[in-house]
């Protein structure tokens, strides 16, 4: 874990002012899971996701601002780890729709009572513009 931590400037560059992280959702309290971005100086980040509850969530969906294809780096369910999963999630592309305030949404399986951690592997120029938003998560019909 220790590796990681060095590996990856961002979990802890910009750690004493709040443009070194992202929450994506701290209000799943129905589901427990927390989610959110540590960003780097150079523009680099990491997807973090923590699930508190003892239910694996597969199609768990999140939503990010950079539309791309994401590998996972870390996943507390590995066996070397101590659990149960014998590789990491695949690799996955993230895909055009409004999720809260994001246009890209990411959809893999969270482990129970882990945590998964992601990194973007290439960035993609999204498609179109998602529907616009007059609030926070809600649509405007066109």
């Amino acid at each position: 874990m220790n590796q990681l931590y060095k590996d990856h400037r961002c979990l802890w560059e910009i750690d004493t002012s709040y443009d070194g992280i992202e929450i994506i959702d701290a209000d799943n309290r129905d589901q427990s899971v927390l989610s959110f971005i540590r960003k780097g100086k150079k523009g680099e980040m990491l997807v973090c996701v923590f699930n508190m509850a003892p239910v694996e969530r597969p199609d768990f969906t999140i939503g990010l601002p950079v539309a791309g294809i994401y590998e996972e780096i870390w996943n507390t369910e590995l066996e070397q780890w101590g659990g149960v999963w014998k590789e990491h999630n695949q690799t996955v592309q993230t895909q055009e729709g409004l999720w809260k305030d994001y246009e890209q949404t990411l959809t893999f399986t969270l482990p129970a009572m882990g945590a998964s951690i992601w990194k973007i592997k290439r960035r993609i120029k999204p498609t179109k513009k998602v529907a616009n938003k007059t609030q926070k998560g809600v649509e405007n019909e066109e």
